[in-house]
């Protein structure tokens, strides 16, 4: 597949639906480009709008995306990650053993600093303050 720059730059959040799972995913498109396939790329991610943001080559075992975050989705990631077991000769997992939320795990972070950061001292030494 080959990417044909472009004079503007795609930056927005993005819904998809991955093709061969069926499962939607979600994450964001940043690009200065677009996909231009070969004829021998299978498109692998159609957007909600109906435009293709991931393709694939014919064997399925290599695939590019402009979605960022595509395995932030939990259900996703399960599912590839099954698929790869899979392939392997393993057992798929079918359920998702760890959950991806990133706000709550900022938050928590956040916390962590508050509690043992002298924040306003910081912002003392920089003159903020």
């Amino acid at each position: 597949m080959t990417n044909v720059l472009e004079k503007e730059k795609t930056l927005k959040r993005a819904k998809a639906e991955h093709v061969t799972s069926g499962l939607g995913v979600s994450g964001y498109e940043i690009h200065h480009g677009r996909f231009c396939g070969n004829g021998e790329n299978h498109p692998v991610l159609i957007g909600s709008d109906g435009e293709v943001i991931g393709l694939s080559a014919s064997n399925g075992r290599v695939w590019g995306t402009y979605l960022h975050g595509i395995f932030d989705n939990d259900a996703f990631r399960r599912w590839f990650i099954d698929s790869l077991r899979t392939q392997r000769g393993l057992a798929p997992v079918k359920r998702v053993l760890a959950t991806y939320d990133l706000e709550a795990e900022q938050e928590r972070l956040a916390e962590i600093v508050r509690k043992n950061v002298d924040i306003e001292k910081i912002y003392r030494l920089m003159g903020l303050k």
